[in-house]
């Protein structure tokens, strides 16, 4: 006569250990995907600064090559490095320049600017925000090192020196 039919459903426990995983889930979503926004921008910043150091070399060869025989040789790069590339010699040392190799031996900071950007074809690279400097060893025009001034922070420690974050961390996988 009374039939009684089993009740179907999801149980308030189930229910709330389904919520519980869901949100650890999201937890771990939102975690990972914020560290791979500041791997993908050091990534994007490295790979700009690489570039900037390969047509800094370029330059730097070039404008040895002519005032070879040039005296005041430093003033002449100075000039040449001016008035032809836009880079401008800076007596005080940017904040970061201290994290180069090159810090420890005889160098020469110039900022980057617009201009040379232009001129190396790299003017995609150009953002107001962002400031470059490019630092030579004096003995070897060659041997250079590329400052980001506004600095990355990627796992807890800020990076400047192009190659500071090649030597800590390179191009990661």
């Amino acid at each position: 006569m009374f039939s009684i039919k089993a009740k179907k459903g999801i149980t308030m426990i189930s229910l709330m250990v389904m919520v519980i995983v869901i949100i650890i889930v999201i937890g771990i979503s939102l975690y990972t995907g914020t560290d791979l926004i500041k791997k993908v921008k050091l990534e994007a910043i490295q790979t700009n600064m690489i570039s900037i150091r390969a047509k800094g070399k370029g330059i730097a060869e070039k404008v040895n090559a002519q005032i070879w025989t040039e005296e005041n040789k430093v003033e002449k790069r100075k000039e040449s490095y001016l008035n032809n590339y836009g880079l401008i010699f800076v007596s005080e040392e940017p904040h970061g320049v201290s994290q180069s190799p090159l810090s420890s031996v005889s160098h020469e900071c110039y900022e980057i600017t617009q201009d040379t950007l232009k001129v190396m074809s790299l003017d995609d690279i150009y953002d107001e925000e962002d400031k470059y400097y490019i630092i030579f060893a004096s003995d070897d025009y060659t041997n250079l090192d590329i400052i980001y001034a506004n600095g990355i922070i990627y796992k807890n420690i800020e990076y400047f020196s192009l190659a500071k974050i090649q030597e800590d961390i390179g191009m990661e996988e």
